[in-house]
């Protein structure tokens, strides 16, 4: 069943400790993914030159997901900014009062462009493959003691459902209350937890690599984006998460902190 699936580790060549784990999670599974490790953040001398800030695109693209980042973030939304805020979607200047410090713009680092351009890489990839659906994974992601038969039965009802974006290692203590399924959640509006590990259809890649550019956001906030500005056909998280995300509990440092 696996064979059928293209797979993609995202590695920073510095962290070389997670490299030989990260695989070996993988292999648990019956994959063999492509390490991508180019475009490491330490390379990307042409960043100053080809990377410029620009604080009215984060605000055209943080705006129409601040309510679902405001959820994930554990705080509710009063139903009247939300509205507010669709009605300035057009004016993000006078809208950013609107938004708290940490959702406002700021110019994003050499690691943050590096994950940004290595996800671009594999999402880029499984839109060009032959399988219908592709998994993504970064180095950090831990084996979970069920990982195996967790993974072979979310899967197994995602593909059932004809989904397009899975993710499979949460994060962030996000669950879903959706109580339609045995092991996946259905998850609308569409939304990313960490971007550990996740499945993505062929259908959905190729859209994304087409609305991919121009960047403004984190990976995780730019998939947020990218979700809710084309047309998904089944967001779902893992009910059992089926890896760990090791930077979150703690296994490894994140690699903010190199």
């Amino acid at each position: 069943m696996n064979a059928h699936i293209n797979s993609f580790l995202i590695h920073y060549t510095k962290l070389s400790d997670r490299l030989e784990n990260a695989l070996s999670v993988l292999a648990e599974i019956g994959l063999s993914p492509e390490v991508v490790s180019c475009w490491d953040g330490d390379n990307l001398y042409w960043i100053n030159d080809g990377y410029s800030f620009s604080e009215l695109l984060w605000l055209r693209h943080v705006i129409p997901v601040a309510p679902i980042l405001l959820a994930n973030a554990g705080n509710s939304i009063d139903p009247a900014l939300e509205q507010v805020l669709h009605e300035l979607i057009n004016m993000p200047v006078q809208a950013r009062t609107m938004l708290p410090g940490w959702m406002h713009p700021r110019s994003l680092s050499k690691g943050e462009m590096s994950v940004l351009l290595k996800h671009y890489y594999a999402i880029s990839r499984i839109a060009l493959g032959e399988f219908t659906y592709g998994l993504i994974a970064e180095d950090d992601i831990v084996l979970h003691h069920s990982s195996r038969e967790s993974f072979y039965q979310t899967y197994t009802e995602f593909c059932n459902l004809d989904g397009d974006y899975l993710d499979l290692a949460g994060g962030c203590g996000l669950v879903s209350t959706d109580t339609s399924y045995n092991y996946v959640s259905l998850i609308s509006p569409p939304s990313t937890r960490t971007n550990a590990c996740y499945l993505l259809s062929k259908r959905l890649a190729k859209l994304i690599v087409e609305k991919f550019f121009p960047i403004s956001l984190p990976i995780d906030w730019h998939l947020l984006y990218l979700l809710n500005s084309i047309d998904v056909h089944g967001c779902y998280w893992s009910k059992q998460e089926c890896f760990i995300h090791g930077s979150e509990s703690g296994v490894y440092k994140s690699w903010r902190s190199n």
